[in-house]
């Protein structure tokens, strides 16, 4: 009987210990999967993948900004000021089509009624893969519904990179918001930070005929994506603009 009983002990221990992790994880909500800036933070650690859906989901907005690491640095206040809008800025370093337009359906499925898409499209989102992301994301954070919430309240990744890191950084008193309107990211952007990481590529004698190979395919199945939502929403304009890249590119 005693075994039985350190038994009962033991799973309600255990069921009490995972509710209690689940409570804290919804109070932090580190992603805003439940859609609140939690007042206790002054720092929200940001991940483009992770922190998007959150951002798309919740905030009010009328303008969105999608496109690669060549928009990581744009100053949303700024382009509010200039376009007279309120946007967010979602990014996906090295992103593709599959990327921009998988957060562009959480962004119009949120509510918000969006007048403008500003899309900065990379060359290589037009050569690369049109059915998949750069990188694999938590598709349950994309999603409308919350039947997958406890793949997010027992998560204990997402508690230690962004839970745990908000924590960190708001007892070191560092200041960063969750939409991270106003910050950028820290680099040395000069001609001498640029031409030393710079290494001249052989001269190539071959010359590859574009019509000989499937990049028409790609570029035709990543129109496609941009299609699809161009005809889904006729009420939203559809900026696409090409990156200034370096002469170096």
């Amino acid at each position: 009987m005693k075994s039985k009983k350190w038994t009962i002990i033991i799973l309600i221990a255990l069921v009490l210990s995972l509710a209690v992790f689940a409570g804290i994880m919804y109070w932090m909500d580190p992603l805003l999967h439940y859609g609140t800036e939690n007042k206790t933070f002054t720092y929200y650690e940001y991940g483009e993948m992770y922190s998007n859906p959150g951002i798309a989901k919740h905030y009010t907005y009328d303008a969105v900004m999608v496109g690669t690491s060549m928009i990581e640095n744009t100053d949303v206040d700024l382009c509010d000021e200039l376009f007279g809008c309120r946007m967010v800025r979602l990014p996906y370093s090295g992103g593709t089509t599959y990327n921009m337009k998988t957060i562009l359906d959480v962004c119009f499925a949120s509510g918000n009624k969006i007048k403008t898409v500003y899309w900065e499209l990379d060359e290589f989102q037009l050569f690369g893969s049109a059915t998949e992301p750069r990188y694999p994301l938590p598709e349950y954070l994309y999603r409308m519904d919350h039947k997958e919430d406890l793949s997010y309240l027992m998560n204990l990744d997402i508690f230690y990179h962004y839970g745990m890191n908000n924590i960190l950084g708001t007892l070191r008193g560092e200041k960063q918001s969750a939409e991270r309107r106003g910050e950028t990211l820290t680099g040395s952007f000069s001609a001498e930070a640029t031409l030393a990481g710079y290494s001249r590529p052989e001269k190539s004698t071959t010359i590859r005929s574009f019509f000989n190979s499937t990049l028409p395919e790609k570029v035709d199945a990543n129109l496609c994506n941009m299609e699809t939502l161009i005809l889904a929403y006729p009420e939203t304009q559809f900026v696409f603009f090409m990156p200034p890249f370096s002469v170096l590119y």
